[in-house]
């Protein structure tokens, strides 16, 4: 039986070596550059200069002016979450030794007093093997305050709840034992979960709550297996939000006056039900009814194909509302020509007067959106490079790439990983 020796081996091509040795010189270059949009992104977060003209968050921002996808956006913004809690990440990628991906998956697992042997360890470690390495070990950093030590001797309490209205805000606080705490968080991550899959990447835990609400609330059909609960419309009608208008303004059943814009969009396109009242006596209860019909309303949705804001991801129909120009309240009419799409969040932001909008939707670059600094809201166009030279910089020394042996790393619950 003939045996094969690494002499034996054919010898690789010169381009091997040649190519291996660009692609690191490349990703040093690179990382150096994601190093320093993450510094960036640091700053911007910090002072919040992101905020403004309807952009709805920091991953917006990127996606707007660094032409980023919603994915990547997340991995910068995570990374430049933990920054000054994991410098000696931040060192290794400015230096060009450790990638965005390498950093992302540490700011999701490292904890900050352990964070200088993570980062070493994972700058020779693939990013599979970060997340199957750092994901195993139990990290145990917290420390018993002597405020929180009375909170196990209520842990059996039943659940409680709280709701206030404050300054023209909801505010809810629950309290609950472990068990049943649980339980909601679960439902809300499954409705958030939902509305990610439904293509809202941005939304949160409090939009998954609303979700739930809205569920709750929202007119059922036969239930397919007997015994289960079915919302009728008698039901919903004990349970419908009304809305009470007058000359003096406008206000929820037992609420509070609402905020100019918060009444302009929620007439813009929503359910409701109005109430008019003069000198407060109610003269009319007018039927539910969507402010736009639904004919036109799909008319709309097909053309505009998402939310018309520059760079928003919303594509998906039941989570778009559409938007009179000429609003409702003041006279506009439920015209195609003169309405468009927007998603929730960027319908708030026009109605609270962060930008406005001109134009003719009709046409797909019809709208010009203006941020309340008076400047025009579009996509970045990227600067094209003059020369196919590229200076010199870092190289990255690359990955290991061998197997982990996982009992080179020490689990300990005080101290963490030891490389």
């Amino acid at each position: 039986m003939s045996t094969c020796t690494v002499a034996d081996l054919p010898a690789p091509p010169s381009e091997w070596w040649t190519d291996r040795e660009r692609a690191r010189e490349i990703a040093g270059r690179l990382n150096v550059a994601n190093a320093e949009l993450v510094d960036l992104v640091t700053r911007v977060t910090a002072s919040k200069s992101w905020f403004g003209d309807g952009i709805r968050s920091v991953e917006h921002w990127l996606m707007l002016n660094a032409g980023l996808s919603p994915a990547h956006a997340r991995e910068v913004v995570r990374v430049a979450a933990r920054r000054q809690e994991l410098p000696t990440a931040a060192a290794l990628q400015r230096s060009g030794q450790l990638s965005l991906d390498q950093a992302d998956a540490l700011a999701k697992h490292a904890p900050a007093d352990h964070e200088q042997s993570a980062a070493q360890s994972a700058a020779k470690m693939t990013v599979p093997q970060i997340h199957q390495v750092m994901g195993r070990y139990v990290f145990d950093v917290s420390h018993t305050r002597p405020e929180h030590r009375s909170a196990w001797e209520r842990a059996d309490n039943p659940p409680e709840v709280q709701m206030v209205n404050e300054a023209g805000r909801f505010h809810l606080r629950f309290d609950a034992p472990l068990d049943v705490g649980a339980l909601v968080r679960q439902a809300i991550l499954e409705a958030k979960d939902a509305l990610f899959q439904a293509g809202q990447p941005h939304a949160g835990q409090a939009d998954g709550l609303v979700e739930m609400a809205t569920r709750s609330l929202r007119v059922g059909r036969d239930a397919k297996a007997s015994g289960t609960p079915v919302q009728t419309e008698s039901r919903q009608k004990n349970w419908r939000i009304y809305v009470h208008l007058s000359t003096d303004g406008a206000w929820l059943t037992g609420g509070q006056m609402l905020p100019d814009h918060l009444l302009r969009k929620i007439t813009c396109d929503g359910v409701l039900q109005p109430v008019w009242e003069t000198d407060g006596v109610p003269v009319n209860v007018g039927r539910a009814q969507r402010i736009v019909p639904d004919r036109t309303r799909r008319l709309i949705v097909d053309r505009d194909r998402g939310c018309r804001y520059p760079g928003c991801p919303i594509g998906v129909v039941p989570y778009l509302e559409v938007h009179h120009l000429d609003h409702w309240l003041d006279g506009g009419h439920t015209d195609m020509h003169r309405m468009l799409c927007l998603c929730p969040h960027h319908h708030d932001r026009h109605h609270a007067g962060d930008y406005t909008m001109t134009g003719t939707p009709t046409r797909h670059d019809g709208v010009r959106f203006t941020g309340a600094s008076r400047r025009e809201i579009r996509l970045a166009r990227p600067k094209v490079a003059t020369t196919n030279s590229s200076p010199p910089g870092p190289r990255y020394s690359g990955s290991i790439g061998e197997d982990i042996d996982h009992s080179f790393f020490t689990i300990n619950r005080n101290r963490g990983p030891s490389p």
